[in-house]
């Protein structure tokens, strides 16, 4: 092989390995800056445990069966305990009213290397599937169904090896205590169990943590094989698939079907009930990895380490409330373990654990409503729709 083509490749690969950094560096900042806040609204807002309190009747109470059964279900008259909050901006505005900005920040650190750990598999999957193309590898890039098993088995890999860094950064943003993510030892302590601590593998073995995210991607990918017959679907979804596998000898991928109004309005509507299916999982999820069991108690760092071992208080690691009496942001589910003023201050009775994904959802359904299992999906859908009309022009323009 003629050396100047040798050294044009090697180039090609350093300026492939810098526009790598550079864009783990970007899409960690960006998403500190911008996506956290947004993202730690919802996991308050979905693990803010608001069980129907025990009131007295009034009036004939067998009245309640009159009512039709669709209005029982989105009924919102419902006596609760804990914060009444209809939202995730509402939720959003309540942490920044009741304990600063900095709230929303919290865990930022687990928050970065969770983003490095994501963006790096997805480039290093990129850079692959180029080095193949060039190659001369063909894919089935025009066979949907390969493409979609393909992305099915990427995204489940991807989902079981930053299940670990979800856990903790969804313990670390309902965290009742300021952790100081520069001393990662003793926050690390504060928010895992001894067992977690010592083998963190066993984050995969708490109950239904690792069938939530399975299911969702199953319910995602299996809608989309169904619904690829007649749909715009694939001049939507895998525009960017094509874009990443369609750099051949030939240097042209194929042209990108041109979609309807119609079919944008069915796609809409596929989207629509695509969320309404996999949001609940995202719920349930929250609360299986936030829960509190008899093994785990939220406690400050500084109190962390084990009997025997001393060390100095962490300055960083004070209540975020502003003073004991105050108001915490959200509810939290009680536990076996001792109370803490999230736990205690709205006055609700102590629950046993969830047991798995089912029992997880069954008691949120009883407890709260099946509103509960639902929160959030108006903004995940307004972002699905942005999202994918961003990579139909993507795919358009390039």
């Amino acid at each position: 092989m003629h050396p100047k083509y040798d050294a044009m490749r090697a180039a090609t690969l350093v300026m492939y390995i810098i526009a790598g950094i550079i864009a783990i560096a970007l899409d960690s900042v960006l998403s500190v800056l911008i996506s956290q806040p947004i993202y730690s609204g919802f996991v308050h807002f979905r693990a803010n445990y608001t069980p129907k309190a025990v009131a007295l009747p009034e009036g004939d109470a067998t009245d309640a069966h009159r009512v039709p059964w669709y209005k029982r279900l989105c009924r919102t008259s419902v006596p609760r305990t804990g914060p009444a909050v209809h939202g995730v901006l509402s939720m959003i505005s309540r942490v920044v009213s009741l304990e600063g900005w900095r709230s929303l920040y919290q865990g930022a650190t687990v928050y970065v290397a969770q983003t490095f750990v994501t963006t790096s598999l997805f480039l290093a999957a990129f850079f692959l599937l180029m080095a193949l193309s060039t190659y001369g590898y063909n894919f089935p890039v025009n066979n949907p169904f390969a493409m979609m098993g393909a992305a099915l088995f990427v995204e489940t890999a991807m989902a079981l090896l930053v299940l670990p860094f979800l856990i903790v950064l969804q313990r670390s943003m309902v965290h009742p205590y300021r952790l100081n993510w520069f001393r990662p030892r003793e926050s690390l302590q504060s928010v895992l169990s001894e067992a977690e601590y010592t083998c963190p593998a066993r984050l995969y073995c708490l109950p239904g943590v690792v069938s939530a995210p399975i299911c969702k991607l199953l319910v995602m990918h299996g809608a989309q094989f169904a619904f690829h017959g007649a749909s715009a679907w694939s001049g939507v979804q895998p525009a960017l698939l094509r874009l990443v596998l369609l750099k051949g000898p030939a240097g042209k991928m194929p042209p990108v079907p041109a979609v309807s109004a119609r079919e944008l309005l069915g796609y809409a509507m596929f989207v629509f009930v695509l969320v309404l299916a996999t949001v609940p999982f995202d719920c349930a999820l929250v609360r299986l990895a936030t829960q509190r069991t008899a093994s785990r108690a939220y406690r400050p760092a500084d109190s962390a380490a084990p009997q025997g071992e001393t060390q100095a208080p962490l300055r960083e690691c004070t209540p975020r409330l502003l003073d004991q009496a105050g108001e915490p942001s959200i509810s939290l589910r009680p536990g076996p373990a001792p109370l803490d003023p999230g736990e205690s201050y709205f006055g609700a009775s102590s629950a046993a654990p969830y047991g798995g994904l089912v029992d997880c959802m069954r008691k949120m359904a009883e407890e709260e409503g099946c509103a509960s299992l639902w929160r959030g999906a108006t903004l995940t859908f307004l972002a699905m729709c942005v999202g994918n009309a961003g990579a139909a022009s993507l795919a358009g323009v390039l």
